[in-house]
């Protein structure tokens, strides 16, 4: 019963609280559903920077856990000081909504709830991944953190010390099962192949529906959205490089959490936020995502500038544009530039 709170508190309802805040800067119709997906973010980004330096550092992997508890303890209750002051409230008219939902909208959504819930069901009944060599590294990196209080330091399959290179090191998401099971009790594994398979699954289908709002203004067409992309994820288990096996394959991967999550969150974001004047709030939330991504792979800081730059540019064949909003590049690029510098530097003194 406890484990189970806890990791409600840490998967569920942590990211909320983190996420409602950033709801009064960038207003959306589903704000329960953004304030989760970057609140989620949000989380990482903050495990990122401390796992990052404790792992540097040599420091045992217990006092990140205690530090990373009490910095995301006061994240939170500011967050919540912050939203009590300033009156921000999600949008409980939402759920209200229902009463005025005709017959053939029911059915979508019953459609929708039905073809997520069998997702889910199968990621707890029948986990449809498989233990690759990646996989067993980074449940094995998990896991050493927690016996051994060392971070990445060790190479799971030799025993020797790592070279922290710029392909693993920087996957510090990759610890953050370890953290979960510190506090739970519940096994690296089935954190990471049970709790976290349908958490992921959860997180994404919450990103789809934020989006979902921000293309159909007609709530009919939002369902009927949401239906097809739930129906073609189903079907779509048909390579290795397609979004339909990163969302019900070892989608806690950090690559699969990019592709699937954060890549159509960011997109979205943008598509809004482009049509808009420059707000630095703005770039300050490019600048925490940025952060989560440098925690999923390293590799993100190739990706990110294309996933932010390309939209950029985009906008401006539009009649309405602003010069300004090349600035939203500086807030996404600076920690994906200075973690890069680091690694490098690093490997040269290394």
């Amino acid at each position: 019963m406890l484990k189970g709170i806890i990791l409600i508190l840490l998967l569920g309802l942590v990211p909320v609280i983190l996420g409602i805040p950033w709801t009064k800067v960038f207003q959306t119709r589903y704000a329960i559903a953004f304030a989760y997906g970057f609140g989620f973010f949000t989380e990482l980004a903050l495990f990122h920077i401390i796992a990052f330096i404790l792992t540097y550092l040599d420091v045992d992997f217990q006092i990140l856990v205690w530090l990373y508890s009490i910095l995301l303890a006061l994240a939170c209750a500011g967050s919540m000081i912050y939203s009590y002051k300033k009156g921000i409230r999600l949008h409980p008219e939402r759920i209200k909504e229902l009463k005025t939902f005709a017959w053939h909208e029911w059915i979508l959504l019953i459609a929708f709830v039905g073809l997520v819930g069998y997702q889910v069901y199968r990621g707890f009944t029948n986990d449809l991944t498989y233990m690759s060599h990646d996989d067993a590294l980074y449940t094995t990196m998990a896991n050493d953190a927690l016996t051994t209080g060392r971070m990445a330091l060790i190479d799971a399959y030799t025993g020797e010390a790592t070279s922290l290179n710029m392909q693993r090191a920087i996957q510090t998401s990759l610890i953050f099962p370890a953290y979960m099971t510190a506090f739970s009790g519940i096994n690296v594994a089935t954190m990471e192949h049970t709790v976290q398979y349908i958490q992921m699954i959860l997180l994404a289908y919450t990103i789809y529906v934020f989006i979902a709002g921000e293309l159909f203004e007609k709530r009919e067409n939002q369902l009927i959205f949401l239906v097809i992309l739930a129906t073609f994820f189903i079907f779509g288990y048909h390579s290795h490089y397609s979004l339909t096996f990163r969302l019900l394959g070892p989608n806690y991967q950090g690559k699969a959490v990019l592709a699937v999550s954060m890549t159509p969150l960011i997109f979205a974001f943008l598509l809004k936020a482009l049509e808009e004047s420059y707000d630095w709030k703005k770039g300050m939330m490019l600048f925490i995502l940025s952060l989560a991504s440098m925690s999923l792979t390293n590799w993100s800081s190739g990706t990110l500038a294309v996933i932010i730059i390309l939209p950029i540019i985009l906008s401006f064949f539009r009649k309405e544009r602003s010069w300004k909003h090349f600035l939203y590049i500086p807030w996404a690029l600076i920690m994906p530039v200075v973690f890069v510098a680091l690694y490098g530097l690093y490997e040269f003194a290394v």
